[in-house]
Parts: structure tokens; sequence; C-alpha cells
């Protein structure tokens, strides 16, 4: 799909001077009202717009709701560079067109041609984003897009797009990482004087393709911004790139040093034949009360593994429609800037779909080998607690005994890397490999069936 404004009166046009200095140009925190607290570039209200609602994090204060409204700023040079970074935070609650949160865009048709200018972020109707630019030339040529993945609905996502003017290199991120990148897509800044930037809504006129939820802390730059500087910019807000750079990251001995910790992962089957197969669901908590982000690791050791996140929601829906066995890793993290992990952040379970046989070091036979199997064991000899209906799962080193060290191969393999249970191994459903010659029994191993 492509949507085309024409415009048929002639549009007045500015020369463009580039600011002289690569800075921080504009950053509407959309707390209270559209006010720039960096350039001037105040925000017009138009339509339903709400302020003051829950922010993304702590550090960006709160946010804007929109529903059928948008934000719109008058046009400036300054507001159009030749190369640019836009970074915002953005949660969709709803929408089935193209959705834009923000976009500074012509789209016309002037004597003697047409011409195509500006950037626009889209949740497109497929619900996936997409960082369009015009090139600057003819209408004819389209828009060029640079898909992204898909919209995470109902939660917070940061954004970042960026064009560098001398390499052509066009970028988008999401969540702090380099989602799409491309070096054959041009832009063409919009130097249409009657064309607003507009937040919330799409169009050059502001009055289509609007956002619906919520938007914080939209910042825009005159330059490219680094990784770090975005990461930083999501972590800690866009006002501390205002020239005075990100806060440095806490050092061993001060309070919010390795704060940060998981403190459990379970994971539960949908049993739904559409859609994700397993939920997982990770907590955690920070000491300090920073917002604690979560990120999970799906490896199959076939391939390259899986990432999902980071994210401040903990509820993860993975689809695993192959056989076999799955290691999540789960890890909880105050700041991806900052490497200050505890030791303790990091939560570790294994999935396992279809098999036979049973699996070793699942004691309670849920279908993952975790700190449950070790209370399992220790219950069940010095508690009192009810047998395991497969003793040889539950025989971790496989000394075809159930004692005290099969508990401790369990909790070294999870949290200190240590060997893990012997074949079959925590990971794949097998047979025992000693036969029929061990004395334990194996009534029942139901997850395996």
């Amino acid at each position: 799909m492509r949507e085309l404004l024409l415009v048929v009166t002639l549009p007045a046009v500015l020369t463009i001077c580039t600011p002289a200095s690569s800075d921080l140009v504009a950053h509407w925190p959309l707390d209270a009202s559209g006010e720039d607290v960096v350039g001037g570039f105040e925000g017009l209200e138009i339509g339903g717009v709400t302020f003051g609602v829950e922010g993304a994090n702590e550090n960006t204060g709160t946010a804007a709701d929109f529903l059928d409204g948008s934000i719109d700023v008058a046009f400036s040079p300054d507001l159009n560079p030749g190369s640019f970074t836009v970074t915002l935070w953005v949660r969709s609650t709803g929408g089935g067109s193209h959705r834009s949160p923000i976009t500074s865009r012509y789209d016309g048709i002037v004597f003697g041609g047409g011409n195509l200018d500006g950037f626009i972020l889209y949740s497109e109707p497929g619900n996936s984003w997409q960082f369009w630019t015009g090139d600057g030339e003819s209408v004819l040529d389209i828009w060029d897009v640079l898909p992204g993945p898909p919209v995470t609905t109902g939660a917070w996502q940061h954004l970042a797009i960026s064009f560098d003017e001398e390499t052509s290199t066009k970028n988008l991120y999401v969540d702090g990482f380099l989602e799409a990148t491309t070096v054959d897509q041009g832009y063409a800044p919009v130097i249409n004087v009657d064309r607003a930037l507009h937040i919330g809504a799409g169009g050059d006129m502001g009055d289509q393709y609007r956002w619906v939820g919520e938007i914080d802390d939209v910042g825009l730059w005159d330059e490219v911004l680094s990784e770090d500087d975005i990461l930083a910019v999501m972590d800690d807000g866009v006002a501390w790139l205002d020239g005075e750079g990100p806060p440095p990251c806490p050092a061993e001995g001060d309070a919010d040093f390795a704060d940060t910790h998981c403190t459990a992962v379970e994971v539960e089957t949908t049993g739904s034949p559409f859609g994700a197969s397993h939920r997982v669901t990770v907590t955690g908590e920070d000491e300090s009360g920073d917002d604690v982000l979560f990120t999970v690791t799906v490896d199959s050791g076939d391939g390259d593994p899986e990432v999902y996140g980071p994210q401040t929601s903990g509820r993860f829906e993975l689809t695993l429609t192959v056989d076999g066995s799955y290691r999540v890793t789960a890890e909880a993290d105050d700041s991806r800037r900052c490497d200050d992990a505890a030791e303790d952040s990091v939560c570790r379970t294994v999935i396992v779909v279809g098999g036979g046989g049973f699996r070793r070091g699942d004691a309670d036979d849920n279908g993952q080998v975790q700190l449950t199997d070790a209370i399992n064991i220790l219950g069940f000899l010095f508690q009192g607690t009810a047998i395991p209906t497969c003793m040889e799962a539950a025989d971790a080193d496989n000394n075809d005994q159930v004692q005290l060290t099969d508990a401790v191969r369990i909790l070294g393999f999870l949290f200190q890397g240590s060997a893990a249970p012997v074949d079959p191994g925590p990971v794949a459903c097998g047979p025992d490999p000693d036969g029929d010659s061990d004395t334990l029994d194996c009534g029942e191993f139901l997850s395996c069936e």
C-alpha cells in the first residue's frame, strides 16, 4: 500500500541552512504540553491529546495519550536537517491502518514534476514497524521503506530512526537493538514552509494515520547518534544527552551497583494449536527501585538463538513447533548500557517439545530442569515428601543412588555453569544409557510422552 496526498498549489521554498554544530535540536518531554524544552519549537495540540498519563520509565516523566489527536510543530529548517536522529517511546493500544507516532513530510506535485521529502515512522496495518523516507525525487519513485520488527501491542517500546547524509546510511532501532539498516535508500529534508512536524499523526497536514496509544520523551538531533548514545537515551532519558552526556555507570561500592536480580522463571504450555505454544514469565527485583528490563534467549542448539526483549514486561510468548529441547536463559537488568550485572541476574530453565524416555535432572517431571527439581530431591531425602515417579530422572549424576549430590549437581548446572546432569541429560528426553543394569526405577515420565 502507498498513500499519496496531491497538492496542486505551488509551495513556498526556503534555502536550508544546516546548523553549524551537531546537537540536540528539540526535546518534547510530553509531560504536560507540547512544549519543546531545548529549541523553542513549541507544539500545538490538536484533537484528542491527554497529558499526565504514566510514562515509559522513571527518567521520562509522564506521557501523552493520543486518541484521534496530534501535536503539530510549525516548519523550521532546523527540524529537517540532512543528517538526523529521532528517538521516542511509544505504546500502541489499537488501530488497524497505518499509524504514525512522528512524521515530517512533503508529498506533493509542483510545477514541472513531483517530489517526496521527509521521514515517517509507521506502524503499518500488519503491525510491524517501518521507517519511510522521501529522497526528493518524483512521486512516481514512491517512498523508500525500511521494514522493521513487529510492534509489541500494549507494551512500551523505545524507537530510534536516523539518516547519515554522508554515507546514506539509514537505521531503525527498536529497544536499543539495530533492527534494520541500509545504504540503498535516500532522504531529502522537507523544505516546504507549509509542512509541520507531526507528533501522533501522519499525512502532509497531520490529519491522517493518527497514533492510538501513548508517546513519551521525543528527541530530535541533527546528527547520527551512536548505539551507546541511543542506549543512554533509552535508559536515562533524552535530557542526559543535552550537553552533559549519559550519567556514569555505577561502580563497585555504589548503592545501585549489581542490584538487579532475577527471582524466577516459569514456563507454561498454552495448549493452543495457533500462535504461541509456551508462555514464559520472568520475575525480578531492583534494590534501588529502578525499572527492571527482562531479556529471554531461547537456544535450540540448531542455528542462532532467538532473543526476546529487553522489555519491562516479564511475560514472553514463544512459538516452539519443532520437537526438541530449548535452553531458556532469562536476564534481569536495569540498564543495557552499563555492565554491572549481579551474580543472580540470570535464571535458566529448559523446555522440551515432544521426545520420549526421561530427562535427567527433571525430578518433578514438569518438562523443565529448574530449582524446583533440587527442592524436590531435598524434600524426598530429608523431609519425607513424595518419592519421584522416575527415580532415574532424580539421579542427576547417574551413580545409581538418589542423594544430596544430585541436588548439588542440578544447582551447579543451573546457577554456576558446572557440569550438566549426565545422559540423556537435562535437555533432550531419551532412554537410560545403562539399560536394564540400573537398579533405580522410572515408573512414568509424563512430560516426555
